[in-house]
């Protein structure tokens, strides 16, 4: 399995559409910043023939240390999560 990363998408652009490569970086950079802006301010995010990102939040817990013995508390958290449609 391979990883694509940041830079795969934006040579894609580049290849694809043919602008050059720092307008293909900014671009993908200001579609990141908009998802990164949107999940912030508490919303998803739905892609029309992709997925939607949402945010889940998880309740504080309780951990388990084993070797120390000890029980540390772990804070409420907010998680991104990203559900992909079925093809």
């Amino acid at each position: 399995m391979k990883t694509i990363t940041r830079a795969d998408v934006a040579e894609t652009i580049y290849e694809e559409i043919g602008l050059s490569r720092k307008d293909s970086n900014d671009i993908l950079d200001m579609i990141l910043d908009e998802i990164v802006q949107e999940l912030s301010a508490g919303n998803d995010v739905k892609l029309s023939s992709f997925g939607t990102f949402a945010l889940r939040n998880k309740k504080a817990r309780a951990g388990r240390n084993p070797k120390p013995a000890s029980k540390p508390k772990f804070h409420r958290a907010g998680l991104s999560r990203l559900n992909l449609l079925k093809r």
